[in-house]
């Protein structure tokens, strides 16, 4: 059965038979996304995503405690303000697992928040042992120590902004060595604040350089108990996020938004949020079978199983 065979048998509009019906303009979806509730698509995107953790195989969840933020640039959205015409930057911050790639949380920010303020939102420390992976963006003193007094570890890039006092040297007999293009420069225990009083905290600095091209790179943590290449290693990881924008923004067409209202773009995100969850299933579980599935297979599968899942939230 097909999306525009099951919009002929739905007693009420809902967004499959408004979008595969020939004759609603673009316009009236977007005014129909305004104003229809988004809770079934929240609760279609929580229940595909546990489906997808139960057709996993569990080796693949051994390491489910590292844990990615980042967030992307949807386009703007110009809204009147005192009599005035503002742009309002659209962004999605996405909250990843690193080994299965499922979307955890988000947060789709039209109030022009900081990063910073959208990740203590996000951070989930009720758990002990988590690994938080972000960018320089998320650079919250706060966040971190929250992070760390919680029992949790994190590994970021530092923030040149910051001020810093070396309290001890670490692998002093790794320095100058090379390991996967990275050069140790220092590997140091330091005192992290914003000035003197405010947010001081000690943490681990690691220097590298990179042989390919020069350039420095350092990272913050507060894992001590591992190599820093293993460091390194591990902040490698957050490009995996980038690498599911890329499928939200091309791929999957998030950056062209249906609708300009808050409603409707979320009602949006989640649909592509799911269909996203749904390609991550079919990407792992092609391995395990040792299958290839074509793109346009992939997204075949994935829009039956989406037709499946409407049917059981509006039933006809």
């Amino acid at each position: 059965m097909t999306l525009r065979e099951i919009a002929g048998r739905m007693g009420s509009p809902t967004l499959s038979s408004l979008y595969y019906t020939e004759r609603v303009s673009p316009s009236s979806l977007s005014e129909y996304l305004s104003t229809v509730d988004i809770d079934p698509f929240m609760m279609l995107l929580q229940r595909i995503v546990v489906a997808v953790k139960d057709k996993i195989s569990l080796h693949k969840w051994s390491n489910r405690h590292i844990e990615i933020f980042d967030t992307v640039y949807l386009g703007v959205l110009k809204r009147l303000v005192d009599d005035a015409s503002v742009e309002v930057p659209i962004r999605l911050t996405l909250k990843i697992n690193a080994i299965s790639l499922l979307p955890l949380d988000f947060i789709l920010d039209l109030s022009n928040s900081s990063d910073n303020s959208v990740f203590m939102a996000m951070v989930c420390t009720l758990d002990e042992g988590k690994l938080f992976l972000f960018d320089r963006g998320f650079t919250s003193l706060a966040a971190m120590r929250e992070i760390a007094e919680g029992g949790n570890f994190f590994v970021t890039r530092m923030v040149s902004g910051y001020k810093t006092r070396v309290v001890e040297s670490l692998n002093a007999d790794h320095v100058g060595k090379t390991f996967s293009g990275l050069k140790l420069i220092a590997d140091e225990l330091v005192l992290v604040g914003a000035d003197d009083n405010e947010g001081q905290a000690i943490y681990r600095r690691i220097t590298f350089e990179d042989e390919d091209n020069g350039k420095k790179l350092v990272f913050l943590t507060n894992l001590v108990s591992i190599s820093p290449w293993e460091v390194a290693q591990l902040y490698r990881l957050r490009w995996i996020i980038e690498i599911l924008f890329r499928w939200l923004k091309h791929l999957l067409g998030a950056i062209h938004l249906i609708s300009r209202s808050w409603n409707g773009i979320m009602v949006q995100i989640l649909l592509t949020l799911v269909l996203l969850t749904l390609l991550v299933m079919l990407h792992v579980m092609r391995y395990s079978r040792s299958k290839k599935i074509s793109l346009t297979g992939a997204m075949r599968i994935a829009e039956c199983i989406v037709e499946s899942w409407i049917i059981e939230i509006h039933p006809p």
